[in-house]
């Protein structure tokens, strides 16, 4: 299965619609999680946050709301992916793991409490 995106390009402004390839699951396993994004968990680091962070945390059923290299648009309208896009019941988190030189760093804790609760 393959994560499947749809953008849009409009006068240098990208919009772009995510499809969860998860969304229909009821639970995952940590090896199908990784396999399904073997594609966008590339680095040793974002594998180990995965393993030993995020899926402790977030476990078989809501794991499948965890979406590596989230597309988004910055303050400026430049295209870019956050390590990890949290989408919950309209609440949206970004985690990133390598730093915020090359990524916004966002972060509210009523979408995590909504998401991890």
């Amino acid at each position: 299965m393959e994560v499947i995106e749809e953008k849009i390009f409009d006068n240098d402004k990208i919009e772009s619609t995510y499809i969860n390839p998860l969304e229909s699951y009821d639970e995952i396993s940590i090896d199908q999680y990784m396999k399904i994004y073997k594609n966008r968990i590339t680095q040793d680091s974002e594998q180990l946050f995965v393993k030993e962070f995020l899926f402790p945390l977030f476990g078989n059923k809501k794991m499948k709301y965890v979406i590596p290299q989230y597309p988004f648009l910055d303050s400026s309208g430049r295209s870019r992916r956050i390590d990890f896009g949290i989408i919950y019941n309209g609440k949206k988190l970004a985690l990133e793991v390598n730093g915020e030189s090359y990524h916004c760093l966002l972060y509210t804790s009523d979408a995590a409490d909504d998401i991890i609760g």
